[in-house]
């Protein structure tokens, strides 16, 4: 009898040190699922965060480049426009020289005096 108490208490030790493996196993699982699932939960953030980022690059650089454009067309036609008015003034200061001229003469002097 002593042995089969001796078996019985040996074989319920076992089940319990068993019992007690499988509850720490099974807390060494969750615990890694749970590390798992933040490691994922935080990558999908990061992939959320880049992604929006570079939409805005994006349309940064889509603004930046319409700026350049436009930029380019105004300083052509300002451009055009300061060539234009170089002709102008051109042509006023000749039309200035001529009646300068013809007021004061060549030498500077006015005329018939």
């Amino acid at each position: 009898m002593k042995r089969l108490l001796t078996v019985a208490a040996a074989s319920l030790l076992a089940a319990s040190v068993y019992a007690d493996a499988a509850d720490d196993a099974l807390l060494g699982a969750q615990s890694a699922y749970r590390a798992a699932l933040k490691a994922q939960t935080d990558n999908d953030s990061k992939i959320i965060y880049l992604q929006t980022e570079l939409n805005n690059a994006q349309a940064r650089l889509t603004q930046a480049q319409a700026d350049i454009s436009r930029l380019q067309g105004e300083l052509q036609n300002a451009q055009a426009v300061k060539t234009q008015q170089a002709s102008v003034l051109q042509q006023a200061g000749e039309r200035l020289d001529s009646a300068w001229n013809a007021v004061y003469g060549v030498g500077g002097t006015r005329a018939g005096q």
